[in-house]
């Protein structure tokens, strides 16, 4: 996927593998399993959860009365 980005493959892997990193990724995502967050694009509007891309659109549609 890194190459596909065009991303630097040995400045992304020096950075996954620095212990800073990865202590922020994990506080992050410790944070993240509290609030009930368990997959990734969790968005929250107005204090509702929602997962991904498509439900987003959804709820932003709903939300501004366009269904």
């Amino acid at each position: 996927m890194a190459h596909d980005l065009g991303l630097n493959k040995t400045g992304l892997s020096q950075c996954i593998e620095n212990s800073e990193v990865k202590k922020i990724i994990l506080k992050q995502k410790e944070h993240g399993g509290l609030l009930g967050i368990n997959s990734i694009p969790t968005y929250y509007i107005n204090k509702e959860m929602v997962v991904g891309d498509e439900d987003l659109i959804q709820t932003i549609k709903d939300k501004l009365g366009e269904n």
